[in-house]
């Protein structure tokens, strides 16, 4: 899986097929990248960042999933120019959420 991530990275079409995704999948996609520890490419984050101006796209695990990536970025000494307010809603979503244990445990 990893390799698929590298590839999206170097993938010279990715700026101009960003404009298809809905900012749902935007947030599901940089997610995905922190989570196999790859840097998200510039245009996914230009894009991801272009649309956490507007609070009418959060979905419910929007927040959380933005969290756990700005994590990854701060951890990785990137800091994604997004406004301090937007950061703390989704750390105050991620940490408000109820922990449940998997059935597959």
């Amino acid at each position: 899986a990893p390799a698929l991530f590298d590839a999206l990275t170097l993938a010279s079409t990715l700026p101009s097929r960003l404009d298809r995704f809905a900012p749902q999948h935007l947030i599901n996609t940089a997610w995905a990248f922190a989570v196999v520890d790859r840097a998200t490419p510039d245009a996914l984050a230009t894009k991801l960042l272009d649309c956490c101006s507007s609070d009418t796209w959060v979905a419910r695990e929007a927040p959380r999933q933005l969290h756990q990536w700005l994590l990854w970025n701060r951890e990785h000494g990137l800091e994604p120019p997004v406004p301090e307010s937007l950061s703390d809603k989704c750390k105050a979503a991620f940490v408000a959420t109820e922990l449940s244990t998997s059935s597959l445990q």
